[in-house]
């Protein structure tokens, strides 16, 4: 340089940069050269060359301009400094030591970190081998792994750039981890992701039908039971009854029917006993007239379980479960014969029994219109959930209210006799006044003592319960 200039500039990535010849272009980025240590690994999901070129990915545009290891050069230095693996210096081991650890097989790890993980976690539960666990998969049998356990499986299929990585492993398949032998094996296994859909589907239909089918009888029986139910009609009759005397003379009289909610509002009419409404009094006269309408809540028993149903929620389950059935049905024509074979008859009696299930909640649908007829609702308003939960409510109240009038009665009873108590004691203690008045106020006193003296004669007066005297007495004894 000449004199007074100073250094010259360094070269780019420094003075002990490597130098390196330029890769050619239209090498993927970054792939010119390897790093000189070992280095940190990023977890990302890859996508190979032979997807990318085809596509009209960002990713093609990227990898098809030109690109020199002169842009890497000027990094790669600071990136193997911060990124690069510490190395930890290890203990001297015995020569023994070290023979023995290189004859050990080092497990080969093709797969990310965490679908490794997953992998290995999910298949430690079954305890069984993979090539036990393909075999399961491949015959479709359910009695061994459960719905939610297939769920799991189905979030970690491997895709294609997955299998693609397996697949593309040269080397002894026996170093190779659990996860990546389990790919392996399900790429062998025709239809494999259809044969995990299919067992899913069999379980849920199986629940779903076991489940939905008691719904069902339960729907339809409670409409079948408030519908002929003469208790109820007996109820409703005398509160008609008596809700037309009450409300007489005036716009609410000459009812010839009442609503439904009518039944919750009977405690709101307060009678001028203490503790009785109108509830209690329509009970006490079903028991003194008509005690056999008091068995409603045993005749109504069915809405304890159909007040928790929703007829939207069973139609819409039994819907889902048919077009599920049917989807696999259409699947299963482009699927393997061994498939076929196995799960054929499966789908086509579930849809039967489904179709039977449907055909069932339009009958339910049938029978809520029915009813909402016969409660002169309005069938677009009438919901057979809120009336089975008003009847029940109503049932259960009727049968507090006669426990309730049972306790009123005993503590009337015990009112009664305490006053009746009351009473005759009133009339004793009268009756104690009236004989001391009819005496002249005083206790006939004691016969004196002839030839006694003063103190005795006292003494005879206080045994006898008469009065003292102020000296009447003694005057009287000392003049005779």
């Amino acid at each position: 340089p000449p004199p007074g200039a100073g250094a010259p500039p360094p070269p780019p990535g420094g003075y002990f940069a490597t130098a390196r010849a330029p890769a050619p272009v239209g090498t993927l980025p970054g792939t010119h050269a390897r790093p000189s240590k070992k280095m940190k690994k990023l977890n990302w999901g890859k996508h190979n060359e032979q997807k990318v070129r085809p596509s009209s990915a960002v990713w093609k545009d990227i990898i098809a301009s030109p690109f020199s290891s002169v842009e890497m050069d000027g990094q790669q230095l600071r990136i193997e400094e911060l990124f690069s693996q510490k190395v930890v210096e290890k203990k001297k081991k015995d020569a023994k030591e070290d023979e023995k650890k290189k004859k050990e097989p080092t497990t080969v790890t093709l797969l990310d970190g965490k679908t490794h993980l997953n992998v290995s976690v999910f298949l430690k539960q079954f305890k069984m081998s993979v090539p036990d666990f393909i075999e399961l998969l491949r015959k479709l049998d359910t009695t061994r792994i459960e719905a939610d356990q297939l769920k799991s499986l189905e979030n970690l299929l491997p895709d294609t750039d997955q299998l693609t990585t397996v697949k593309s492993y040269k080397g002894d398949q026996q170093l190779l981890g659990v996860p990546e032998k389990f790919y392996l094996a399900l790429d062998g296994l025709s239809g494999f992701r259809f044969r995990v859909k299919v067992m899913l589907l069999k379980l849920d239909v199986t629940e779903g039908l076991q489940e939905l089918w008691p719904s069902v009888n339960t729907l339809l029986q409670a409409c079948n039971d408030v519908r002929q139910c003469e208790e109820l009609r007996g109820v409703f009759r005398l509160v008609l009854m008596v809700g037309n005397f009450l409300n007489a003379g005036g716009n609410a009289g000459n009812a010839a029917g009442f609503k439904l909610d009518t039944l919750l509002k009977l405690d709101d009419t307060r009678a001028n006993a203490p503790r009785m409404t109108l509830m209690h009094y329509l009970v006490e006269n079903i028991e003194d007239s008509q005690p056999e309408l008091m068995c409603l809540p045993d005749k109504l028993e069915v809405l304890a379980k159909a007040s928790r149903l929703s007829v939207n929620s069973v139609q819409g389950q039994c819907t889902a479960l048919a077009s599920r059935l049917k989807a696999a049905q259409k699947m299963l024509e482009n699927m393997p014969d061994d498939i076929k074979e196995q799960i054929s008859e499966f789908i086509d009696k579930s849809i039967e029994e489904v179709s039977c299930m449907l055909s069932e909640m339009e009958v339910v649908n049938a029978k809520k219109d029915d009813l909402a007829n016969y409660f002169l609702e309005t069938a677009k308003d009438f919901n057979l959930e809120n009336t089975f939960q008003l009847l029940l409510k109503f049932t259960k109240r009727l049968t507090e209210a006669r426990q309730e009038n049972v306790k009123r009665r005993e503590m009337e009873e015990k009112t009664r006799k305490r006053k009746l108590q009351l009473e005759q004691d009133a009339q004793k203690k009268a009756a104690k006044k009236g004989n001391k008045a009819s005496n002249g106020g005083a206790v006939e006193s004691a016969p004196l003592v002839e030839g006694g003296n003063i103190l005795d004669n006292l003494m005879s007066e206080i045994r006898g319960g008469f009065q003292l005297k102020s000296g009447g007495a003694r005057r009287e004894t000392e003049a005779e």
